[in-house]
């Protein structure tokens, strides 16, 4: 009966053990750079888009994630 009992404390304590760790989230923050070179993707792959375009889309896209820097192209640092 002892054997019984400790055996089922056991499988009850690994399976909350188990239930804590996977309730814990791993939150990624995706930069601007990454975003914006995502986003440039599927816009091209979906409109067939032209290299020389890409870049523009590409600029629009990373400026206003990073709030606007009047029109000029900045490389994250």
């Amino acid at each position: 009966m002892k054997k019984i009992i400790l055996s089922l404390v056991f499988v009850l304590a690994t399976g909350s053990m188990m239930n804590a760790t996977s309730s814990k989230e791993i939150s990624y923050q995706e930069s601007c750079f990454e975003k914006a070179n995502r986003l440039t993707n599927v816009i091209a792959i979906n409109t067939n888009m032209d290299l020389g375009y890409d870049y523009v889309v590409f600029s629009i896209l990373y400026d206003e994630c990073m709030g606007g820097s009047n029109g000029e192209f900045v490389f994250p640092e």
